[in-house]
């Protein structure tokens, strides 16, 4: 009886273990495709400030738009994070 009882255990931690580590990379690939969308979309916009004959306004339009879409970049990700342990602290 006890060892069914701890193998009946075991087998409910390991299904457990292993749904946790599926929604762990799942939230990862989330994770990195939101990155990979967000990083496209800044070079796209640098790249359209930078089509200006004049250098200084080239460069001054690609920078603003880089740290402008970092900003919202950061402030996706801080949600998130903000999320998550809003979520922590309940359990």
């Amino acid at each position: 009886m006890k060892i069914t009882t701890i193998a009946v255990l075991l087998m409910g931690l390991s299904a457990t273990v292993s749904w946790a580590g599926d929604l762990a990379a799942q939230q990862a690939a989330q994770m990195h495709q939101e990155l990979r969308t967000s990083m496209q979309k800044m070079h796209d916009d640098m790249h359209k400030g930078m089509m200006s004959n004049d250098p200084d306004a080239a460069f001054a339009a690609a920078t603003l738009t880089h740290h402008l879409n970092l900003l919202n970049f950061y402030s996706m990700r801080l949600a998130k994070m903000i999320d998550s342990l809003l979520r922590l602290s309940v359990v």
